[in-house]
């Protein structure tokens, strides 16, 4: 008996020992993923990896991006001036020097000041990617819930139209560069979602609201 018994206690102690294994090392390899976030520029996805480096979340709670590759993608020619550890950033008519450890930007020879500055991580050169890619003209919008980085390009004269996802109900924005017009607003629950919607998208106040008729799944949000 006494035998059998010691069996069963070690049987125990064993799988007690295996749970406990897998469970550390599931825990080392949820630690040791890189970041999630995903970048997409014009609804492409940039195909980070260990090489090239990945997006993280600096101290100040802004998205830092590598450098190289999401420049690239986004069409830009790059350079780095080792004396003054600039990056300059050129597409089109624009010209963006970016200081590491400042906190500001050189746009086309004018100083902007940012709430964050870009970085030295790992011998790569990392962004952040919302004050530099406005510097642009980019439009930038942050997916909390997919964990995704949105950035489209603005087009001179392109007027865009956004049917916003209210259920049973409308709410459309119709954006055209600086002037922006809401048209219904949904149910009253759905005021919150629409207003942090409209956030990414308009340019301080907006300049039309639009009630198509006063029924509730129009006009409560």
């Amino acid at each position: 008996m006494a035998n059998k018994r010691d069996k069963m206690h070690g049987r125990k102690y064993l799988n007690f020992g295996i749970l406990l294994i897998s469970f550390y090392l599931f825990i080392g390899i949820v630690y040791a993923s890189p970041s999630t976030a995903s970048v997409y520029i014009n609804n492409q996805n940039i195909p980070f990896s260990t090489e090239t480096g990945y997006p993280f979340t600096d101290n100040n709670g802004r998205m830092q991006v590598p450098l190289r590759a999401t420049m690239e993608a986004y069409g830009c020619e790059t350079s780095w001036n080792e004396a003054e550890k600039t990056v300059t950033l050129n597409k089109e008519n624009t010209t963006v020097q970016v200081p590491i450890g400042k906190n500001y930007l050189v746009i086309n020879g004018i100083q902007k000041a940012t709430d964050t500055s870009a970085l030295v991580k790992d011998g790569r050169t990392y962004l952040p990617i919302r004050s530099v890619l406005e510097a642009f003209g980019a439009k930038v919008s942050w997916d909390a819930k997919k964990n995704i980085l949105s950035i489209t390009q603005e087009i001179d004269g392109v007027l865009t139209v956004h049917f916003i996802d209210v259920g049973q109900g409308d709410a459309i924005l119709i954006d055209n560069q600086d002037f922006e017009v809401l048209i219904d607003g949904g149910n009253n629950k759905d005021g919150k979602a629409i207003v942090a919607y409209l956030k990414d998208y308009i340019d301080g106040n907006l300049d039309l609201v639009i009630a198509t008729h006063p029924d509730a799944d129009h006009i409560g949000g």
